[in-house]
C-alpha cells in the first residue's frame, strides 16, 4: 500500500482519473477468478498524450511531456493497485472500475437539467 492520496489533485492525478474513465469505458471489470482487463502501453501512451493535448492549458509542464507523464500516472496506480505493469501490457485490476464512468451527458440533456454536468457521469 501507500501514503499518498488517491484520488488527489494536481496533473497527475487528474491525469490518472481521466485515464482510468478512459480506459474503463466499454469493458466489463474482471470476475474475482479472471486476470484483469489488458491494454498495450502504446494504446496507454496515445490515451496519455490525446489528454495531455486537450489539458495542456490547465496541467502543469509535464504535460509537455506526455512519456513522463504516462510513467507518472502509472505508477500512481500501480501503488494503489488500481493497475498492474507487467512489460509492456497494463493490467486494469478490478479496484479500477470504481472510478469509470457509465454515462456521459450530452449537450442537450445538460442544458435542459436532464443530466450531468459535461465530462461527469455516474461513478461505478
Amino acid at each position: 500500500l501507500t501514503d499518498s492520496a488517491f484520488p488527489r489533485t494536481g496533473t497527475v492525478g487528474h491525469a490518472a482519473l481521466l485515464l482510468l474513465a478512459q480506459a474503463t469505458a466499454g469493458r466489463q471489470p474482471p470476475s474475482e477468478t479472471a486476470a484483469g482487463s489488458l491494454l498495450d502501453r502504446v494504446h496507454v501512451d496515445a490515451i496519455m498524450a490525446e489528454l495531455a493535448s486537450g489539458h495542456r492549458k490547465y496541467w502543469s509542464q509535464l504535460a509537455e511531456e506526455p512519456a513522463s507523464l504516462t510513467d507518472a500516472v502509472l505508477a500512481l496506480l500501480a501503488d494503489h493497485r488500481l493497475v498492474a505493469l507487467e512489460g509492456d501490457d497494463v493490467v486494469l485490476l478490478p479496484a479500477a472500475w470504481r472510478y469509470g464512468i457509465d454515462e456521459v451527458a450530452d449537450d442537450d440533456a445538460v442544458s435542459t437539467g436532464q443530466g450531468p454536468l459535461p465530462g461527469q457521469g455516474t461513478l461505478l
